[in-house]
C-alpha cells in the first residue's frame, strides 16, 4: 500500500514539474527566446553568380552581374506589427508601389507562410542593412 502512495505521489508531481518548466520558459526566458527566434528566422545569404563578367576581345565588359532581391514578409512573425509602417514605406520607396497596396498584399495570406511583395529589386547597401536589421 505504501508503494502505491509513493507511485501516485511521483506521478502527480510530473504535471506540476512540467507546469513549472513551462512557466519558467514563458515568463523568465520568454523575451530572450523571442529575440533569438527573430535573429534565427531571418537570413541573408549572397549567392555568387555562376559566371563572371563577360568581356569582349579588347577586355571591356559586355555583360555584368547585378544583384537583385526578392522582398517577402511573414505577417505572423513576432514584432511584425511594431515595425510594419516603416517597413512598408521603405519597400514602397524601392518598388515605386503605394504602401497601401503593399499592406493589402501582406494581409492577403496565401497558403505559404511568407508573402512575396516584390521581385527583382535592386538595393543599395543602406537598403540591405535596413532589411537585415
Amino acid at each position: 500500500m505504501a508503494r502505491m502512495y509513493v507511485v501516485i505521489t511521483l506521478v502527480s508531481l510530473v504535471p506540476i514539474l512540467v507546469g513549472f518548466q513551462v512557466l519558467r520558459i514563458t515568463v523568465l526566458e520568454g523575451g530572450e527566446l523571442r529575440k533569438t527566434v527573430e535573429e534565427q528566422s531571418t537570413e541573408y545569404e549572397p549567392i555568387p553568380p555562376a559566371r563572371g563578367i563577360i568581356m569582349d576581345a579588347k577586355g571591356r565588359p559586355m555583360a555584368d552581374n547585378i544583384e537583385r532581391y526578392q522582398i517577402a514578409v511573414d505577417p505572423s512573425a513576432y514584432g511584425y506589427r511594431k515595425g510594419a509602417d516603416r517597413f512598408f514605406e521603405r519597400v514602397s520607396e524601392l518598388t515605386k508601389t503605394q504602401a497601401s497596396v503593399l499592406r493589402r498584399k501582406g494581409a492577403a495570406r496565401p497558403e505559404s507562410r511568407y508573402v512575396s511583395l516584390a521581385k527583382n529589386v535592386i538595393m543599395s547597401g543602406d537598403d540591405i542593412a535596413f532589411f537585415k536589421a
